[in-house]
């Protein structure tokens, strides 16, 4: 455990009794004298430390320089230990009224197997979610406790101040998936007794990815050369002869794993790759063809692949091939842009993403911090509130007796398709629905400058088109009709909104 150079003092009492027989020092330089006998009660992870057998010589870092006790250098700092020692001892328990003095405390125990503390800390966080649901949520999910995230999203749901979009800092934390679970959870989409929230459907997202075995019959095929001077295996024991020459040029990383010592005979490298991705891998560093991918799961197994092995031909080519999905699937290409830190690319999948008609789970979620989910959120409801501030602006061209309602979309829904739509007092209904408004019509025309939205401009803009007319509803519908003009519609409302 690291500790940083300083001035060391001593902690104030219970710890700093003559009796104790070892030194815990805070990571900030603190002394706290504990006993053995007592530590080892509370902890199994200190039971087990004390029962070690101990060098003749100690080194002199592990023995207290004055006091000639066993030193121990702890990762928590003196605020966080002295709490945690409290629960340990026979003194009174510290107040812990907020996530932020309870958080680190409760890591800690979970960190050294206090077991019979942890019951304690868990019941003071549904105390806290009470008050504070969202940052006792973001803690829950952290140490993967199901039911206190149950209780803190409970809790959310039923606190009248805060909405579906109410967010706080700490929550960027959270994975999108365990932001999705919440926000489906607000919605009532599911119930008590069903809901999920820190333990996630197993996804494939890791180096353990594998093909069916007709597929891996054929790839390996491509390395079978009796000539290669170079053995890679795969993590379920596939063996891929290639040659260094190759090898050298496509992958530094691996090329840098290689004991030059044993040139010319041939040499084995064992990776973590599944045979699959491994695979695919290499068909991206030879002259054969490119290989297909059937989900984003393998796509991004072999992405992270190429990048950890600096493969930069290959991140290249996934990258290109990320670009190509990006009209079909705009919010899975978002979140992999994101992952991987390619700030264009997820723009332009954002842009797309604005097409989809309602909100979904997808394993890439688990991937991804939820700051990045509501980055898009936030970024689509702009341009959501932009839309309906243009469709409210053709609402006043209605007479007076005619202007109805407008439904405006929501922040984030599983089940509702996002519509504009004007209902007039007179029972008729123009509907819009926003995936569409978003559509096909809206990606010839010009991109966002990522702007903040300027209604002065846009409203101007729209009177210049539309305003030498009188709308009745009518002739609003005509109008929508009119492939034309709502083009026009379309590209003044795509120029100005999105701040991204």
């Amino acid at each position: 455990m690291d500790q940083s150079h300083g001035t060391t003092i001593n902690a104030p009492a219970p710890f700093n009794k003559q009796s104790a027989d070892v030194i815990l020092r805070s990571s900030d330089n603190v002394d706290f004298r504990v006993h053995t006998t007592i530590m080892s009660v509370a902890s199994p992870f200190f039971e087990t430390m004390f029962a070690m057998p101990q060098p003749e010589e100690p080194a002199g870092s592990d023995v207290h320089p004055e006091a000639g006790l066993p030193l121990i250098h702890m990762e928590e700092d003196s605020e966080t230990l002295g709490r945690l020692l409290r629960f340990c001892y026979p003194v009174e328990d510290p107040d812990l009224d907020k996530v932020a003095d309870l958080g680190p405390v409760l890591k800690a125990a979970v960190k050294y197997q206090m077991e019979d503390l942890l019951p304690r800390l868990k019941k003071k966080l549904t105390v806290i979610a009470r008050r504070d649901p969202l940052r006792a949520y973001v803690l829950a999910c952290s140490l993967r406790l199901e039911q206190e995230a149950r209780a803190a999203a409970i809790a959310y749901r039923e606190t009248s101040s805060l909405q579906i979009d109410s967010y706080v800092p700490e929550m960027d934390e959270l994975t999108t998936g365990e932001y999705y679970r919440l926000l489906q959870f607000y919605t009532q989409s599911v119930d008590v007794a069903s809901a999920h929230f820190c333990v996630t459907h197993q996804t494939t997202l890791d180096a353990s990815l594998s093909s069916s075995a007709v597929e891996q019959g054929c790839l390996v095929a491509y390395f079978r050369d009796p000539n290669a001077d170079v053995v890679l295996r795969s993590l379920d024991g596939m063996d891929f002869y290639v040659h260094l020459p190759i090898l050298t040029l496509a992958s530094p990383v691996i090329s840098r794993m290689l004991d030059p010592l044993h040139r010319p005979s041939r040499q084995t490298i064992s990776l973590p790759e599944s045979t699959g991705i491994l695979a695919k891998l290499l068909q991206l560093c030879y002259p054969v063809p490119e290989p297909e991918f059937t989900d984003w799961d393998e796509l991004i197994g072999v992405l992270q692949s190429a990048i950890k092995y600096d493969m930069r031909r290959a991140v290249g080519c996934l990258k290109k091939e990320l670009l190509k999905r990006i009209p079909d699937s705009g919010l899975p290409a978002y979140f992999t842009a994101m992952r991987f830190g390619w700030e264009t690319e997820a723009q332009e999948a954002a842009r797309y993403a604005l097409t989809e008609d309602r909100d979904q789970y997808m394993t890439l979620m688990e991937t991804v911090s939820a700051a990045v989910y509501r980055r898009f959120l936030l970024y689509r409801k702009q341009c959501r509130d932009t839309a309906a501030q243009v469709w409210s602006s053709i609402a006043g061209n209605l007479s007076p007796g005619d202007r109805g309602s407008i439904k405006l979309p929501p922040y984030w829904s599983e089940t509702v398709d996002p519509i504009l739509s004007i209902s007039t007092n007179g029972g008729t209904s123009v509907i819009l629905r926003l995936a569409d408004l978003f559509g096909a019509n809206m990606m010839g025309s010009p991109k966002p400058s990522y702007d903040v939205p300027n209604q002065t401009l846009l409203l101007a803009a729209f009177i210049e088109i539309f305003d030498r007319e009188d709308y009745g509803v009518d002739d609003f519908q005509a109008l929508l009709r009119n492939s034309c003009k709502f083009e026009q519609i379309l590209r003044v409302v795509y120029s100005q909104v999105g701040h991204w």
